[in-house]
């Protein structure tokens, strides 16, 4: 809106009478005197003496406007200059969060590999678990068969012995 009004005041300048023109040659005195003479008479140069008022004040309103504009423009520069420090330091930021990405990518894969060698280890020592309470018991069937043996070969229990050797027999062959 501002770039729009001081366009139109700018296009209204020159054609507004009391201003210089470079086809009349000379400066505005001279020119609004001219217009003066063209118009004959006092009344028409009061016209034109309003017309170099409103020409007056135009140029002033100009003046302020270009002030205006040049005030905006360096505050816009301003803008510009910490939009690209800004810049820099989203570039910054954003390189941080790869970098915290590929570490938190790097730890994951750590974590994975890890927690599948600890199953594998786990999945190992149940196996072994597992073997070792069969061995345990079957031991302990032995140790209780050793033990009935070793009491029916007691002096005096011969009929026990014949009992024993069968057994011992049929358990090997069992297992």
């Amino acid at each position: 809106a501002l770039h729009a009004r001081v366009q139109q005041l700018q296009s209204l300048v020159p054609q507004a009478p009391g201003t210089p023109r470079s086809d009349h040659g000379g400066d505005g005195a001279s020119a609004n005197a001219a217009a003066a003479a063209a118009m004959g008479g006092a009344g028409s140069y009061t016209t034109a003496q309003a017309a170099q008022a409103d020409a007056q004040r135009m140029r002033e309103e100009c003046f302020t406007l270009d002030r205006a504009l040049a005030a905006l423009v360096g505050d816009l520069q301003a803008k510009e200059e910490q939009l690209e420090q800004l810049a820099g330091d989203v570039g910054k930021y954003r390189q941080g969060m790869a970098e915290l990405g590929a570490t938190k990518a790097a730890l994951y894969r750590e974590h994975v590999r890890a927690k599948s060698a600890w199953m594998e280890e786990r999945r190992t020592l149940t196996e072994r678990a597992k073997r070792a309470d069969t061995e345990c018991e079957a031991n302990r069937v032995e140790a209780k068969d050793a033990q009935l043996l070793v009491e029916r070969l007691k002096p005096g229990v011969e009929s026990g012995l014949k009992e024993a050797l069968s057994a011992g027999r049929r358990r090997p062959a069992v297992l």
